[in-house]
């Protein structure tokens, strides 16, 4: 997994710890891809699915809110990009 790089712009939201793999070394290995940002959060698996028994409301909040902002800055930033150099 960690040997493909994306070719767009991506940020990742760790979860503070993961039963299934180390996120400190899954975070070290990704963090040398250009296009790569991580957030670690100090939240646990799940803390943005309000399914999940980890669900956080506030940190839900807090991380929707800041994936928005990213989207408009990125829309703000491309509006005047023409497509396909049309």
């Amino acid at each position: 997994m960690t040997q493909l790089t994306p070719k767009i712009p991506m940020r990742l939201i760790f979860p503070s710890k993961e039963s299934h793999f180390s996120v400190e070394e899954l975070a070290l290995q990704l963090q040398e891809k250009p296009t790569i940002t991580i957030d670690k959060s100090d939240f646990l698996h799940g803390f943005m699915n309000k399914l999940s028994d980890n669900y956080h409301p506030t940190a839900y909040q807090y991380y929707s809110q800041k994936l928005a902002e990213l989207v408009i800055e990125s829309w703000l930033n491309n509006i005047n990009t023409p497509i396909n150099g049309k």
